[in-house]
């Protein structure tokens, strides 16, 4: 007498699930080499006397090509992810805090660039809270031109306040 149907079910959907393992494992393809490296710095933050309310920060992506050939930084979007010290605002009626930072900036083969703005932003706390030294973290979109085409990365960074 043979095997019942249930296990013979079993065993196909066993060999089927390790067939397309197999199919799915073949087909993937392997990640592209890294063009860049990127990480966002603060250059001029909240000062010692900063009450709350408005204030400049001054921003900057540094850019690493790891590349064969010349990128050119052409636009930059800074985001704000969750709270912190501060908070980005926009200058721009209408437009978020993704403003767009435009740039031509080269950067040639095995070298780094840091591409500097300046951004709104709106302080939280009174100096010596402890709300003043909430990090904040920021997301940057930043969108490149090369000889082999058009990219564009994105990196998150916490940047601490102390």
């Amino acid at each position: 007498m043979g095997k019942p149907y249930h296990v013979h079910m079993k065993r196909a959907i066993f060999f089927l699930g390790v067939a397309l393992l197999f199919v799915s494992c073949g087909s993937s393809k392997p990640a592209a080499p890294e063009r860049v490296h990127m990480e966002i710095v603060q250059l001029t933050g909240l000062a010692p006397s900063q009450t709350p309310g408005p204030f400049d920060v001054q921003l900057g992506v540094e850019v690493q090509n790891l590349s064969n050939e010349p990128v050119t930084i052409k636009r930059v979007e800074i985001a704000q992810i969750g709270a912190g010290a501060y908070r980005l605002q926009s200058g721009v009626a209408g437009v978020g805090t993704n403003r767009p930072y435009l740039f031509n900036t080269i950067v040639a083969p095995g070298t780094s660039e840091t591409a500097t703005f300046w951004a709104h932003a709106y302080a939280i706390g009174v100096r010596g809270s402890l709300s003043e030294s909430e990090p904040v973290t920021l997301r940057a979109t930043v969108y490149f031109d090369a000889k082999s085409g058009g990219f564009h990365e994105m990196t998150q960074q916490i940047i601490d306040q102390h």
